[in-house]
């Protein structure tokens, strides 16, 4: 199993609970996802770094706690200075992204995706971006 495996478990998830319309994308960073094009509506994943969370004594094996950034994206034509169509569009995208991931395990995790401290929310050129940072727990062990 990949270190990153929860990207495909996440995109998976949020294929089976978004409206078809929906594009749900993986970016590397969020630097890379503000420079270049964006489709909306959307969401994309970014893996947001981590922690270990607990390890043996003897370095065998780690409880590793990740986090996963899912930037929802909605662009609205109407009032591009203020974006308040944006912003609905946005929020009513983020509350559908919740329902689908809030709670969830994925196989291979340890405990439940838990909604964590969010990042500033952003608006330019009628483009309303919504960061959730969801994290979780799984346990890597060398059997080596």
């Amino acid at each position: 199993m990949s270190f990153l495996f929860l990207e495909s478990s996440i995109a998976a998830r949020l294929r089976e609970h978004l409206p078809a319309e929906v594009h749900v994308l993986a970016s590397a960073s969020i630097d890379d996802l503000a420079k270049g094009s964006r489709l909306a509506p959307a969401t994309y994943l970014i893996y947001a770094g981590g922690a270990v969370a607990e390890a043996r004594p003897d370095g065998r094996a780690v409880r590793v706690r990740q986090n996963w950034l899912v930037v929802v994206t909605a662009r609205h034509a109407a009032r591009l200075t203020e974006g308040a169509p944006a912003r609905a569009d946005a929020g009513a995208l983020a509350d559908l992204v919740l329902a689908a991931l809030m709670g969830w395990q994925p196989d291979g995790t340890s405990q439940p995706l838990t909604l964590a401290d969010l990042p500033d929310p952003g608006f330019l050129a009628g483009y309303q971006t919504i960061p959730l940072v969801f994290s979780t727990e799984f346990v890597r062990a060398n059997r080596a």
